[in-house]
């Protein structure tokens, strides 16, 4: 499986988010090694992930709330919906183990997080920008 790539493409034109954002690429990145070639590092590398995304989820939520995302409901609902999930994902894969849970691995989560990125977290940091009056936030 070709591993995911980060690109400028993905920017969200803030330093701090799309370090996270590259760390994230790396984490999905580890989880469909881990399938590959250790299985047995499969549920650290996932909790990793998770843990990482409640992190960056708290993050971004803080800059889009304290620069007045108009649609910031709607965004942190999808954070919400979206750890949830991956709660329910452990508790499957400590059941049933990965083989029923490999689509989700190899294709659902990498689609989920392009998709995310490229829309949802655009949006928002598009108008954190324009409230900080400037196009990147480099610092």
């Amino acid at each position: 499986m070709t591993p995911l790539e980060w690109n400028e493409g993905l920017s969200v034109r803030d330093f701090h988010i799309d370090e996270e954002h590259r760390a994230a690429v790396e984490d999905i990145n580890a989880i469909t090694h881990s399938l590959d070639y250790e299985p047995d590092s499969l549920l650290s590398n996932f909790d990793r992930f998770v843990d990482h995304c409640r992190e960056h989820f708290r993050n971004e939520e803080r800059l889009m709330e304290e620069h007045g995302f108009p649609q910031f409901d709607v965004h942190q609902s999808e954070h919400h919906r979206v750890l949830a999930e991956m709660d329910d994902i452990r508790r499957r894969l400590l059941a049933d183990g990965p083989g029923p849970l490999e689509f989700y691995f190899r294709i659902g989560l990498k689609s989920w997080f392009l998709s995310h990125v490229r829309s949802m977290d655009a949006a928002g940091l598009e108008h954190v920008n324009r409230v900080r009056g400037r196009r990147y936030d480099a610092e």
